[in-house]
């Protein structure tokens, strides 16, 4: 090997996976097999499964250079990759080359573990609790939190145990173990079972977590997009109605960067402002509204939620303000039907202040 291929070598032994990988990109190590030995292994860790599976293929014919030991990282690596892309045959084949007599106790545990995805996979379900199981047991902390994962995914998806009885253990996982994949999976999972049962409050914090700890992980993006999907479900599809109004309100602007743009979102604020005006919350409903007019709505979507705003103005007596907030927002070329709505606010408004001629003037002209 080169120089700087045993020096991307010692890179990926000490943890600093991405300037190893950077050194070994370099075309002068495109065909070599020597270097694909660790790209295999520096692509796994990056759970980057395509790239480590197709340098994989390559390094193959060059192990016999190197120590048992790398072999078998090697070969865990690669087995890892195949699994990574659903490659059953791939994996089954990498796992069958290690030699398990000679495998230290962490190589062992992990072995059991990807034994443990690859049965599941297979449709070998025995096999994958029993192999999970054995990594447990091997008290090889990553090994027993990954295996630990893969055992509850098993019993939520099948169902041989309850939301309740999972979410206990997750918690503690969550707990126990951080800083990698697993818990991000976890995370995962656990904010789940929390929608499925209820905890709305609890499936969000779970996704900030990942967000802090993993911000730019594909499994971090998962777990946003699903929570995106849980939140305007929980305000568009009547969730949120079953609960307090202030409950939802509170939910509503502890997780409110969750609100989408356009149309869902206006409608998500829209529906919350009217369950807190028919419990007569106007304060809370006012403050709604006044920030997606100062701060997120332009154009005809602000005109329209302006309206809506300076309604609860006058039903809070508050004539003046419903006024400078219509003419504050004004805006030409609005759809006529919206703008005849604005103009009844607005005489409205000219009549609780004594300007009924003003309001009169006003309507005759449309």
């Amino acid at each position: 090997m080169k120089r700087s291929q045993y020096e991307a070598a010692a890179e990926v032994r000490l943890g600093r996976v991405d300037t190893a990988v950077s050194r070994l990109e370099k075309s002068e190590f495109e065909r070599s097999g020597d270097a694909s030995v660790w790209k295999t292994i520096g692509y796994a860790k990056q759970l980057d499964w395509a790239k480590s599976l197709e340098n994989a293929r390559r390094a193959v014919p060059v192990l016999t250079n190197y120590s048992p030991a790398l072999v078998t990282d090697f070969f865990l690596a690669a087995a890892r990759a195949a699994l990574g892309v659903n490659d059953l045959n791939a994996a089954k084949d990498y796992l069958s080359s290690l030699r398990v007599d000679g495998m230290d106790r962490a190589a062992l545990a992990e072995f059991d573990t990807l034994l443990g995805y690859l049965s599941d996979a297979s449709g070998k379900k025995a096999d994958a609790v029993a192999a999970f199981e054995r990594a447990i047991e091997s008290t090889v902390r990553p090994a027993v939190a990954e295996a630990k994962h893969g055992l509850m995914h098993i019993y939520h998806r099948d169902g041989d145990l309850s939301a309740e009885e999972i979410i206990p253990e997750l918690e503690q996982m969550v707990t126990v173990w951080r800083g990698d994949q697993t818990e991000l999976e976890n995370r995962q999972l656990l904010a789940k079972l929390y929608v499925q049962n209820g905890q709305f409050r609890s499936a969000f914090d779970s996704m900030k977590s990942a967000v802090m700890g993993a911000p730019g992980a594909a499994t971090t993006r998962d777990i946003q997009d699903e929570m995106n999907g849980v939140f305007v479900s929980l305000y568009l599809d009547g969730i949120a109605d079953t609960m307090a109004p202030d409950e939802a309100l509170s939910l509503f602007y502890d997780f409110r960067e969750l609100t989408p743009v356009g149309r869902q979102g206006d409608e998500i604020v829209r529906r919350l402002a009217d369950r807190l005006i028919s419990v007569d919350l106007l304060d809370q409903a006012t403050a709604l509204l006044a920030h997606q007019v100062d701060h997120r709505l332009k154009g005809a979507a602000r005109a329209q939620i302006a309206s809506d705003l300076a309604i609860i103005y006058l039903m809070n007596e508050e004539a003046d303000k419903a006024l400078a907030l219509l003419r504050r927002t004004r805006l030409a070329g609005l759809p006529r039907q919206l703008e005849h709505q604005r103009l009844i606010v607005e005489a409205r408004a000219l009549a609780r202040t004594g300007k009924t001629d003003m309001a009169v003037d006003l309507l005759s002209g449309f």
